[in-house]
């Protein structure tokens, strides 16, 4: 049990994997030589894999089950600010309907945000929670983890992922799929087995012809049959393709479910590991593995550590925005007079909005990767760079964060389409579109694309109402920008805002000038 101030402790962090089978919590400390020690741990078998439909719904038994734990799960937390915790979705949510509302429920319950991740960012952390807590090797790295619904297989080398795979494939799935009503037969296996390795099957010659030195397993369904193997004398250490084989009969003679009795295997593994084994064993054939060492680290342990990189100021999240900054060719001079404007109005609006820090960080980004569709096409480019922040792979991001940073790029210019807005969670629309204003304006002040400087700019606001102050001589100067100004007013209103424009001491010329550009 840890106590409260051990809690409190600003290096302290706890990281939770929602996984398909089983809920997971661990707290760790951050110690002064870098590495963790893990203060607590909580594990709950949920198997939310086992209670979606095809509808993308989660049962209500199964759904309770969730809420709880993650209620106890935030109980434990309690004395966490949300910069200490990071909380993650795999497989199933990544399946769940949106509609549904169970990802603001699972929120409320453990009073921290969920973040739903790809199955190439869950490869990524599971990769930096392997190496970082094993000793290093010299060349590549394969690093393999069977959960519920997906298998991730990672190369990496010197602590880096460089090859990353995500196969919907897992413990929960594959039994469910071949192994119906708990039967096992040789002819089951072995047609999960082929199933499995078609599974595999585009990746295996990328794989093949990079190579690696050592294999690394990690996570429930391994750790398993790694316990299993040494219990039973079938080798040594880790996991051989020996041992698997030898498993494989003990399965197959239990002839069901229920019936399996294998020495140190557990009752809450009892269920899904027959499902786990045909994966893994697939898996060492297609690659032709003879044997595999075990971490103990994996998914939760790289979440912790992603994490505290990111209070040490060195966020994955901003590598892969320069890296596609360059890799789009983005003009960054003009990015960097927007995103400089942007975040001037943003901190004049912030309290009256109820903006924090991720807020303005999430504009930052928006602001260098508006134009990231330019690259493709100049028409209508803004529909480009919606579909690329959307669907790109883009490590250290999850999936609303990419819709946040999608749905800005698409209304930073042109139309305001409100209804784009509701592609994100509704506890994150309310911001978005307050951002999207924030990005439209400081588009639209550098209309110009050049060095040139701006006038004082005033921005006061409420709800859905801006009031826009700017210099009486700047506004006579720039009569293209003061007509933009006013399509902006129509754009706007046509979407439920109220903007206004304010000038310092306006003369009856001034006012003059702008009914002419309004008739």
């Amino acid at each position: 049990m840890v106590n409260s101030d051990t809690m409190a402790d600003m290096h302290t962090y706890a990281a939770i994997d929602l996984g398909s089978n089983s809920f997971h919590m661990i707290i760790a400390r951050e110690e002064s030589d870098g590495h963790l020690r893990v203060l607590d741990s909580l594990r709950e078998t949920v198997r939310l894999g086992g209670g979606l439909n095809k509808q993308g719904d989660i049962d209500e038994a199964t759904t309770q089950l969730a809420l709880n734990t993650l209620s106890q799960f935030g109980q434990r937390l309690a004395e966490f600010d949300s910069g200490r915790v990071r909380c993650v979705g795999t497989n199933t949510l990544r399946r769940v309907k949106a509609e549904y509302g169970f990802l603001e429920r699972a929120e409320k319950a453990l009073g921290h945000p969920i973040d739903i991740i790809s199955g190439r960012e869950e490869a990524r952390l599971i990769f930096l929670g392997t190496t970082h807590s094993t000793a290093p090797v010299e060349g590549n790295q394969l690093v393999l983890d069977i959960g519920g619904g997906s298998t991730e297989i990672i190369l990496g080398a010197e602590g880096r992922p460089h090859t990353l795979e995500s196969v919907n494939m897992g413990c929960v799935s594959w039994t469910q799929r071949f192994f119906d009503g708990g039967k096992i037969s040789a002819k089951a296996y072995d047609k999960a087995i082929t199933q499995a390795q078609l599974q595999m099957q585009p990746l295996l010659s990328t794989y093949k012809k990079l190579g690696w030195s050592n294999t690394l397993g990690c996570s429930g369904t391994i750790k398993a049959v790694e316990t299993v193997a040494q219990a039973n004398d079938w080798c040594e250490q880790g996991i051989s393709a020996k041992a698997l084989k030898k498993l494989r009969k003990a399965l197959i003679k239990a002839g069901h479910i229920d019936k399996i009795d294998i020495e140190a295997l557990k009752d809450n593994r009892q269920p899904i590991i027959i499902g786990g084994v045909a994966v893994l064993e697939a898996v060492f054939k297609a690659l032709d593995i003879k044997h595999m060492d075990v971490s103990q680290s994996s998914l939760r342990e790289g979440l912790l550590y992603d994490l505290i990189g990111r209070t040490h100021k060195e966020d994955i999240r901003e590598q892969t925005v320069q890296t596609m900054v360059q890799q789009y060719a983005i003009d960054s001079e003009q990015a960097e007079r927007v995103e400089n404007t942007a975040v001037y109005l943003f901190r004049q609006v912030a309290e009256a909005w109820q903006l924090n820090e991720e807020h303005e960080q999430e504009l930052r980004w928006a602001c260098r990767l508006a134009e990231v569709g330019l690259n493709i096409s100049h028409s209508k480019y803004h529909r480009h760079s919606e579909y690329i922040l959307a669907y790109a792979d883009m490590p250290g991001f999850s999936w609303h964060e990419q819709a946040v940073l999608a749905v800005l790029a698409r209304l930073h210019r042109s139309k305001f389409h409100d209804e784009k807005c509701n592609a994100v969670p509704s506890q994150y629309q309310k911001p978005l579109r307050y951002l999207a204003v924030l990005l439209r304006l400081s588009v639209l002040l550098h209309r110009s694309r050049q060095e040139e400087p701006l006038p004082e700019l005033t921005l006061f606001a409420s709800d859905q109402s801006l009031l826009l102050r700017v210099d009486e001589a700047w506004i006579m100067a720039h009569p293209l920008t003061c007509a933009d100004l006013l399509s902006e007013m129509k754009q706007l209103e046509q979407a439920s805002w109220k903007f206004t424009l304010d000038w310092h001491q306006p003369s009856q010329t001034l006012r003059e000038f702008w009914q002419e550009l309004s008739s």
